[in-house]
């Protein structure tokens, strides 16, 4: 069964652009994705760990494709869990496998891969249940998105238990990784907007600080903090709020400022018309899913390129130094 048929995006280059940035930025400019299937699947065990097993062989997906393999301590470990039998579910989430971790929970993914697919789910297998693990339930952006999508049951896994499901349908990515099905993110993000009743009132200049996050911090942040004082630019330690606090604010933001991470993907309630400023790695073509993002939701991006603290280690890891004036000038061109 197709869900979507292929389709082209494209893309605008970022607002500050620069010529001498293109190879950051000029293979996201156009992509085309493959039509969306459903998958479905006979006579499958699904684990809590996010582990699923069809007769003897796991699957594991990459790239939204199915490859089954052997894997005997799978195998072993299906006979040690009390079985909950299911006529049909539909699973939304990646699965784990011994070369692939699950990263679905995490707040960036469970927004722009996991809630496209339960939008499917819900139009399209109206009445049939997810499945989903149930150590889900304390994680407060999980349980909370999930209110707003309350036609589709769920069914929580315990850790004990197993799911014989008899027909499971599986519900690909909408997009590879880093890229989106920009009518469905839309879609999910209204439907949201809309559950929790957000003024999209655009009247703030946010900064979203790393004060207390282990990694990803501003190396100068004692030097910034004049500056967007004298900007009426507002730092805001995030993890200091909970989930729908945070929404909220973002939806009477109109414009965001975050380093690279998954703050940035709060933008996904600011206003129309609203802007938004990546600190993004010097040399960086290859985290760019923030830059595709906000294309998709139709905001102002911009960038500014900065230095790290240690070259060898991933932009993930990293402390980011920020040049105050190139900063300045972003931020007297948008305010």
């Amino acid at each position: 069964m197709e869900l979507y048929p292929s389709y082209r995006v494209h893309r605008k280059l970022p607002v500050n652009y620069k010529t001498e940035d293109r190879q950051l930025f000029e293979h996201e400019l156009e992509k085309e994705f493959p039509k969306i299937d459903l998958l479905v699947f006979n006579r499958v065990t699904a684990f809590p760990e996010s582990y699923l097993i069809q007769g003897n062989k796991e699957l594991t997906n990459v790239e939204t494709r199915i490859h089954p393999q052997k894997n005997l301590r799978l195998i072993i470990k299906k006979i040690q869990k009390k079985s909950i039998h299911i006529p049909q579910a539909v699973w939304i989430m990646d699965f784990y496998s011994a070369n692939y971790f699950s990263e679905s929970s995490n707040y960036f993914h469970w927004l722009t891969e996991v809630l496209t697919r339960l939008y499917f789910a819900q139009k399209e297998l109206a009445g049939v249940p997810i499945i989903l693990p149930s150590h889900l339930k304390k994680i407060e952006h999980v349980v909370k998105s999930l209110a707003a999508f309350s036609k589709t049951p769920i069914i929580w896994l315990n850790k004990n238990e197993k799911a014989e499901v008899k027909q499971l349908y599986y519900i690909p990515h909408t997009a590879p990784y880093g890229n989106y099905n920009e009518e469905i993110l839309r879609e999910v993000r209204e439907i949201l907007r809309n559950y929790f009743q957000l003024k999209q009132d655009p009247k703030l200049n946010i900064f979203i600080s790393r004060e207390i996050a282990p990694r990803r911090k501003i190396i100068n942040w004692g030097t910034l903090q004049s500056l967007l004082n004298q900007k009426q630019i507002i730092p805001v330690i995030f993890e200091t709020l909970d989930w729908q606090q945070q929404i909220q604010l973002s939806s009477t933001t109109k414009f965001l400022i975050c380093v690279h991470g998954a703050g940035l993907t709060n933008m996904f309630f600011l206003p129309p018309d609203s802007h938004v400023l990546e600190l993004k790695r010097r040399g960086d073509k290859i985290n760019n899913c923030y830059f595709s993002l906000a294309s998709a939701l139709n905001l102002s991006y911009y960038y500014l390129l900065c230095d790290v603290d240690d070259e060898n280690k991933r932009t993930q890891e990293n402390d980011f130094f920020v040049n105050q004036e190139e900063l300045e000038d972003i931020i007297n061109s948008i305010i």
